[in-house]
Parts: structure tokens; sequence; C-alpha cells
């Protein structure tokens, strides 16, 4: 069976920036709980302006293809941004779980 490229490349594209999505929201409530709501707002504008600067390259590029890749590419950016901002804004608990286990991970190693 012929299999359209959309179906393959786009919707694989679409899925995987939906998930990236997804996790942006996992640690968007960090930013909220802080009330730094500006830096929020200033990185989705930033993320909007690129992913119209990707959809305008991509869809010339490959169509409706170019589309969703640029929407996963700007989910990803969305992502990266919003956990670098919340970290900053306010200490994760997992990473103070990887902090507590590094110490003692060296006092096994060196007795």
């Amino acid at each position: 069976l012929p299999v359209n490229r959309f179906v393959l490349d786009g919707e694989l594209s679409i899925a995987i920036g939906g998930a990236f999505s997804g996790m942006s929201l996992m640690v968007v409530n960090y930013i909220f709980f802080v009330g730094r709501n500006e830096l929020l707002s200033a990185v989705s504008l930033a993320v909007g302006v690129l992913n119209l600067g990707l959809s305008y390259v991509l869809v010339q590029r490959s169509g409706a293809v170019g589309a969703a890749q640029a929407y996963m590419v700007s989910q990803f950016v969305m992502f990266v941004a919003t956990w670098i901002l919340a970290a900053k804004c306010h200490p994760m608990p997992w990473l103070e779980v990887a902090r507590r286990a590094r110490p003692a991970a060296a006092s096994v190693q060196n007795p």
C-alpha cells in the first residue's frame, strides 16, 4: 500500500510536538506559583515568532509536513525555555533528589 508522506512525517511531528507541549505544561506551574507570569509571556511571544518564521520557511519547502515540523520544533523550544525559566524561578523537586543522591554516591565510592 502506498503511504502518504504526511501520514508518516506530518502526523509523527504533530504527535511529538503535542508531547513537548504537554511536558512544558508540567513545569509551567512553577512559574505561576512564584508569580513571574510576565517572563512566561515573553517566552511564549518569542516562541510564537519563531513558529511564524519556521512555518513560513518550512511550508514553502514541504507543505503541510513543514507546518507540522515547525510546530514540533516550536513546542520543543517552548518546553526547554519553560524548563529553564521554571528552574530559575523555583527549585525543582526532582533536581533536589539528584543533588542529595550525588554526595551519597560519592561517599560509597570513597569510603
